[in-house]
């Protein structure tokens, strides 16, 4: 695995790969990186190959570490993750010429949030397994209820009704579609999972099919994306010229 360095902004911290000087690509991960964060990467898991992967092709990449994880100050919230996106798209896009998103589950809704407020800006975004829509209440409430028992070291189950409320607002005034549908000149990657049982896949085709620039690929893995070599062929094929 190859060792990054660690580029701070403000209270946040990015794991940084740095090769070139003028494109750089941002990784927003989703929810499996709060659990067990240092078990977390020294696993076998998609996340962990993609450094070497830019590395390859030089180019720069960066991981965001959200509030309160990976050494990034504040708390993690699921609001504070949408400023996060924003704190450091803001800044990459002052010091490279050319700025890329991979998102992946939740952090989909990270990166879609920062093209909403940097669109004429933002490149290309990759989005494996995304949330294209935040689920019903209850259901929110069942996954929630799911990480608070687990392993899931940035949440704390005193503040489980806030974490419900915060999403409820997000839903309020968030959209996907709306965020991702106005950069029609670039392309949009949607690397897709048929045994998703998070972001069911019907739902997710349809909710994309009306994005004119995607390409979308489906793979036969579950939300956490088991057989990351699979995934790491399709993002070398999207990257490589």
């Amino acid at each position: 695995m190859i060792e990054g360095t660690k580029l701070v902004i403000n209270h946040l911290v990015l794991d940084e790969f740095r090769t070139s000087e003028d494109t750089c690509t941002l990784y927003c991960p989703g929810f499996k990186q709060l659990e067990e964060p240092q078990k977390y990467k020294t696993t076998n898991d998609v996340d962990n190959l993609l450094p070497k992967l830019f590395n390859d092709i030089n180019e720069t990449y960066y991981q965001i570490n959200y509030s309160g994880m990976g050494g990034s100050g504040g708390e993690f919230s699921f609001l504070n993750s949408l400023d996060d996106g924003l704190v450091a798209c803001e800044y990459l896009l002052k010091h490279f010429k050319k700025v890329n998103l991979i998102c992946r589950g939740w952090g989909a809704i990270v990166g879609s949030y920062a093209l909403s407020k940097f669109c004429e800006q933002l490149g290309n975004i990759i989005l494996l397994t995304p949330y294209c829509f935040i689920p019903g209440r209850d259901r929110v409430e069942h996954l929630l209820n799911g990480m608070l028992t687990g392993n899931f070291m940035a949440l704390k189950k005193e503040d489980s009704d806030y974490y419900l409320e915060e999403i409820e607002e997000i839903r309020s005034k968030y959209s996907f579609i709306e965020n991702v549908i106005n950069i029609m000149d670039r392309k949009v990657f949607i690397i897709a999972a048929t045994k998703d049982k998070i972001i069911p896949i019907q739902i997710l085709r349809e909710t994309t099919s009306m994005l004119k620039n995607r390409k979308y690929f489906e793979v036969n893995q579950g939300h956490d994306l088991e057989r990351p070599q699979e995934i790491e062929e399709i993002i070398k094929q999207i990257i490589t010229p």
